[in-house]
């Protein structure tokens, strides 16, 4: 990751998504779940800053965080 914040988002996927790959499908993901998939519980957008859970959260492929409207409205 480099040290300036892009402007747009690259192709992304969802942070359920990441949980469900590294530690397979649950009912509920808790802090060890989060931590062995290196997805932080609550995270911010590298965008606007709006804190979100980090299932709900967009991640690029270099590893940005997105909340839906910025990656919307930003081009992804």
């Amino acid at each position: 990751m480099s040290n300036s914040i892009p402007d747009l988002p690259a192709a992304y996927r969802v942070g359920i998504d990441l949980l469900r790959d590294k530690v397979g499908e649950k009912s509920a993901y808790e802090w060890d779940d989060h931590k062995a998939a290196g997805l932080p519980m609550i995270v911010a957008c590298t965008h606007c800053t709006m804190t979100m859970a980090g299932a709900s959260a967009l991640i690029d492929v270099d590893g940005y965080i997105w909340c839906a409207d910025c990656a919307e409205t930003r081009g992804a």
